[in-house]
């Protein structure tokens, strides 16, 4: 680099044209640094006012591109600090910047990175760097400066910004929400001026530019937008829609649409008109039907039938003409979309009854899946115009005779509930009518109907179905429904009904069987069923019939031998295995009932060996298993061993011996056992272990049975022979044996347990580490001689490099072995874990639950001890060992002793004072969580401890965290836990808060802050929900005290009131001082009402005149909107 030695060759380099950004950047860095003798009066002025002028330049070529240099935006903001100690250089600083057009420059900045960034969303380090050092410039300009910004640039930066998200989709790595709540911030700027108004040029940008991008964004949900993000936009996107354009917003979307670009898709127009239809359709339905129009006139005309299904949800009348334009519109293309047709029929009743034949004509080539919707549309349209008689006696027969797909079950599926919609009269005259007709498929729907219909009309309609006017050959459809509609009625006085329908004719079509069966099922007479020809009938069935015959007439099919054979037959062959598994699990309990069907199932399983067996053997209870398919145990073991590899066979062997009865070879001989585990693997380990683990125990817990004794005493002689020189499945069966506590009782425990231990640690190495380490960490109690062998063991594997799991299992290790003078030290290695690993919620939950333990069998004494150094030491710690030793004190303080009430008490206090003190270095979300769920269960539990101090440093706690939520995601988990905390002290010591409501004051009005739309949690629903219970709370007193209390003049709910209410409208005032000041979100606001409204109840009249005089003129105004509102909605009143 040039040594310059003279002001005006360095201003001249600086000035030059052919001089690059980077070489400027690093001359002016070290002119600025006094690198160079020489002297130039205003140094940081003249670099502040060329970088200025070099990020403003957008036309020459040599300098327009110096804006997107990173280091440039560095050096910036380096003069800018320089220029900020004096007033006069701020003075000149502000002149200079007046200059630039910063939103543009930004603009630009944003544009080249969105240009650059990769079809995987992926960004260089250089586009990287650009963006994070561009938004650092742009917030310390926003904080200490003053950006110039007119509404037509704001809503350019925001297209920029909103295109440079789409293009980066889902990065959950870059600081997304930092940089949207920027952007809104420099957005929102043209807006807080009193005489702001919209321009049409700045909304028609949104509209074009905008717009599109946004509903990309916004209607793929959270897929690309973190929820922080996707609420910003949504707040832009809603304000300009349906606050600033509501009134021409059909023309501005026609605008949007009239040439709509590439990426935008079906998700975001159907993200669109969700939201006008959520925001408009409530006051102006004509101009839902027109944004539907535009939005289905182009592009996205195949759109038209998903809009008008979310139209259609409105509680509104659309409007007829609406529906004819439409309709003329659709059947005049070449090849309509029936369906859509259809539900315009159904919408409205006047097109329906005039065009219905049209449609039907129309759609009679369609196929059946259409043609199913097609006639449950047309249905509805004639429900809705109360005019069904006219479907069911004129459009039915009709669509009858356009296309077979009317006669389908599929069809008369969707029509046969609508039957309920006429009079028991009308069904009557139809049924009539059809029967004089001898029309057998209109006359179904109607009696396949009447079971959907209440009793009133079926016994008005039973009178046509007499005297066997029903009963025609081939009839045997309607001869099974009129039995199942009327039963035993109709059959008593018609016992005739199958031999006048059927005659001699051998059941053959499915309606024969039914009428066959339910003769059958109301006679309990099955002699006249013929098993040959079920069976038959059975082996003839379709794939979709089987499961429901079976879901039909599976009770009636326990006394057809064979029946379920047959069907389980075809069911193997031609169902998956998750439907007959479905079918199994779903109607379980009646199948354990049924000892045919289990019978032929164990035969069949037996015969066919479906791939299925495993899984349905493991779908029936153990008990069921031992009683119908304990024969299946010994296939079970035999398979497991010829097949280690697959795990289902295992998954069964464990489900059928979750009680064992002791009975199997694989139950009482050991060296199956022992098999079975060598040819175990990793996926099957799992199953095999709790195989071999319920054995186990089930032979512990029968050891006086002289089968039992033997077997333990023979598996304890074997595995500690086997240990001299150890297989692995030996192994994992000592693992199994040691790891129940009802293992110690037995005999030589202690020498099998030092002898597996000491085996494991001697095979232990830095490849099977974690595995021996979980094995160790397994055994619930060790004598002295394994401990020492742990600590050996621990000492040396402790200095290596490990895994964090394995350190935590380590640690697992140190606190069993240890005793209570290693307090000091396992809470120090514990810290110093933490430290390390207190990032992953796995390795904290488990050195948390080691600690427990080990604190838990603490005497008073060491725990004291213990306790009173860890306070001391979290006051005194640096800040990166507060987050642990504050776990480690809210582990202690859950320990606390009623028997030493006093001492532990003055150990609670000093513990949340240290919090208190150390409050600044509480970064750590999970560790707050916990102190504060400590602190509320203390409260609720060991109330003992709790004393009027303790509440007074609770409620302080509260406060102080209220101020200092800002955790990220967990922000609002460590919210409601404050609540929760602050709700549990109101709860249960509500006596002690007698003379501190001024603690209970400013607790309650801090915790409105976070939920404020300047708050960390803006726009909660949980949070404002708790918050609302919780004043709710406060106001209301729940006390259940002694019966006396209720017959006295005053009671304690009152007293607590009476008390509470000298301060409460200060808690009211504070409420609209911040709705006013920081505002709510609607969602938030409307939840905060109850609690606000329990404020109003509390209050007299003349506190309510008090809150009133508190306020001033703008106060006074939402004041008597919000009584207003509570006079009408809040109060309760008879």
């Amino acid at each position: 680099m040039e040594d310059f030695t003279t002001a005006e060759s360095v201003t001249r380099f600086l000035r030059a044209k052919n001089s690059t950004p980077e070489t400027v950047v690093a001359t002016a860095r070290r002119l600025l640094a006094g690198q160079y003798s020489l002297y130039l009066p205003n140094l940081a002025i003249f670099v502040f006012d060329l970088v200025c002028d070099r990020v403003s330049e957008f036309v020459a070529k040599n300098f327009k591109l110096w804006k997107f240099c990173p280091e440039l935006w560095l050096l910036w903001a380096e003069v800018w600090h320089m220029l900020g100690s004096e007033p006069l250089s701020r003075e000149i600083r502000a002149k200079s910047f007046r200059r630039v057009k910063t939103v543009l420059v930004a603009v630009a900045v944003l544009d080249e990175v969105a240009s650059q960034i990769e079809k995987d969303g992926k960004l260089s380090e250089t586009s990287l760097l650009l963006l994070s050092n561009t938004f650092a410039c742009l917030q310390m300009f926003l904080t200490l400066g003053y950006i110039d910004v007119d509404e037509f640039s704001a809503i350019g930066l925001v297209k920029s910004y909103s295109f440079m998200l789409l293009q980066l989709g889902s990065s959950s790595d870059l600081p997304i929400d930092e940089w949207t709540m920027l952007v809104n911030s420099i957005y929102e700027l043209p807006h807080q001026a009193v005489t702001y108004k919209p321009t049409k040029k700045s909304m028609a940008r949104y509209f074009t530019e905008v717009l599109p991008i946004h509903l990309v964004l916004l209607g793929s949900g959270k897929n690309i937008l973190s929820a922080e993000s996707h609420k910003v936009l949504h707040a832009i996107f809603h304000e300009i829609l349906f606050t600033l354009e509501r009134n021409v917003l059909p023309v501005q979307i026609a605008s949007a649409m009239a040439n709509p670009p590439d990426f935008l898709n079906e998700t975001g127009v159907l993200f669109l008109f969700q939201e006008v239809i959520t925001n408009m359709a409530s006051t102006d339905i004509s101009a839902c039907e027109t944004i539907f129009l535009k939005l289905t006139a182009g592009k996205f005309a195949s759109m038209s039938e998903e809009l008008i299904t979310v139209l259609s949800k409105v509680n509104k009348t659309l409007s007829s003409g609406f529906f004819a334009e439409i309709y003329t519109k659709e059947t005049s293309l070449q090849k309509p979309n029936w369906t859509l047709v259809s539900r315009l029929l159904q919408l409205d009743p006047e097109l329906t009854l005039a065009k219905w034949k049209d449609v039907l004509d129309g759609c009679s080539k369609e196929p059946l899946s259409k043609i199913i919707i097609i006639a449950d549309n047309v249905s509805l349209g004639f429900v809705k115009a109360r005019d069904f008689p006219i479907f069911a006696s004129e459009v039915y027969p009709y669509g009858l005779s356009v296309s077979k797909h009317w006669a389908t079950k599929d069809v008369l599926a969707k029509l046969t509930p609508k039957v309920n919609e006429l009079s028991g009269n009308q069904i009557a005259r139809l049924c009539k009518q059809f029967l004089d007709t001898k029309s057998i498929k209109p006359l179904s729907l109607l009696v396949q109907g009447l079971l959907f219909c209440p009793l009133s009309k079926q016994k008005t309609a039973q009178s046509v179905f007499t005297e066997y006017s029903f009963c025609h050959a081939g009839w045997s459809e309607i001869g099974y429904h009129v039995l199942c509609v009327y039963g035993e009625a109709a059959f008593s006085t018609q016992p005739e009904i199958a031999a006048r329908i059927m005659g001699d004719k051998v059941p053959v079509q499915k309606s024969d069987f039914d009428l066959v069966f339910r003769v059958a099922e109301l006679t309990g007479d099955v002699t006249h069923i013929n098993p040959k020809h079920v069976i038959s009938h059975i082996g003839s069935m379709s794939k979709d019939s089987l499961i429901p015959f079976m879901e039909r007439w599976v009770v009636l099919m326990e006394h057809v031998p064979g029946a379920y054979a047959a069907w389980f037959e075809k069911a193997f062959q031609t169902l998956s295995a998750p439907e007959i598994l479905d079918y199994v699990h779903t109607r379980q309990a009646l199948l354990c009932e049924m000892p045919a069907f289990l019978t032929e199932l164990l035969e069949s399983l037996r015969k066919l060996q479906p791939a299925v067996i495993y899984d349905l053997l493991s779908s029936f209870p153990p008990m069921i298993f031992r009683r119908f398919f304990g024969d299946f145990l010994t296939q079970l073991t035999t398979d497991a061993l010829a097949h280690p590899e697959k795990a289902d066979i295992r998954k069964a062997l464990r489900h059928a011996l979750q009680e064992p009865v002791l009975k199997s070879p694989l139950e009482k001989d050991l060296s199956i056992l022992r098999e079975l585990i060598a040819k175990s693997n990793s996926d099957t380990r799992a199953d095999t272990l709790a195989v071999a683990g319920s054995i186990w125990s089930a032979h512990v817990t029968n050891i006086k049975t002289p089968q039992s004794e033997a077997f333990v005493k023979n598996a304890i002689k074997t595995f500690r022979k086997s240990l001299k020189k150890p297989q692995e499945a030996d192994l994992i069966m000592s693992r199994v044996i040691l790891s129940m506590k009802s293992a110690e009782k037995l005999d030589d425990f202690d020498k099998f347990l030092e002898r597996y231990i000491s085996v494991v640690c001697d095979r232990m190495t830095i490849d099977n580490l974690e595995q021996q380490l979980a094995a160790l960490s397994e055994i619930p109690n060790l004598s002295e001689k394994a401990k020492a062998c742990i600590r050996e063991t621990v000492r040396k594997y402790g200095t290596e490099s490990v895994s964090a799991r394995c350190q935590a299992q380590l640690f697992a290790l140190v606190t069993k072995t240890s005793d209570s003078a290693d307090a000091q030290y396992v809470v120090a290695l514990f810290v110093a874990l933490h430290q390390k690993n207190g990032d992953n919620k796995e390795i904290r939950e488990a050195l948390l639950s080691s600690i427990k333990a080990y604190f838990s069998c603490l005497d008073n004494d060491d725990y004291t001890d213990l306790f009173a150094h860890a306070v001391i030491s979290l006051r005194d710690s640096p800040a990166n060992y507060v987050a642990p030793l504050v776990d480690v004190c809210s582990v202690l303080a859950w320990n606390v002793d009623k028997e030493y009430t006093e001492a532990h008490t003055k150990l609670l206090v000093a513990f949340i004072l240290a919090i208190s003190e150390r409050s600044a270095d509480l970064e750590n979300a999970a560790t707050v969580l916990l102190f504060v769920e400590t602190l509320t269960k203390l409260v609720a539990e060991k109330t003992w401890v709790i004393q009027q101090y303790s509440v007074e440093l609770a409620l302080s706690t509260a406060h102080m965290l209220a101020h200092e939520i800002d955790y990220g995601a967990d922000s609002e988990k460590v919210y409601l836990a404050v609540v929760k905390l602050v709700s549990y002290v109101v709860l249960f010591r509500r006596y002690r808060l007698l003379s501190r409501h001024h603690l209970v004051l400013k607790v309650f009005s801090d915790l409105m802050l976070p939920i404020s739309n300047t708050g960390t949690l803006r726009g909660s629903s949980a949070g404002a929900a708790a918050y609302a219970r919780l004043l709710t709370n406060l106001c209301e007193p729940q006390l259940h005290g002694p019966a006396k209390d209720a017959d006295a003049l005053t009671s304690r709910a009152a007293f607590f009131k009476s008390a509470l209410r000298k301060h409460a409208h200060i808690m009211l005032v504070n409420y609209i001082h911040t709705r006013l000041n920081n505002r709510f979100s609607g969602d938030v606001s409307d939840l905060m009402m109850p609690g606000i409204y329990s404020l109003f109840s509390l209050l007299s009249k003349d506190e309510l005149l008090l809150v009133n005089k508190c306020l001033d003129e703008l106060g006074k105004a939402y004041y008597q909107s919000l009584y207003s509102t509570y006079k009408n909605h809040g109060k309760w009143t008879e």
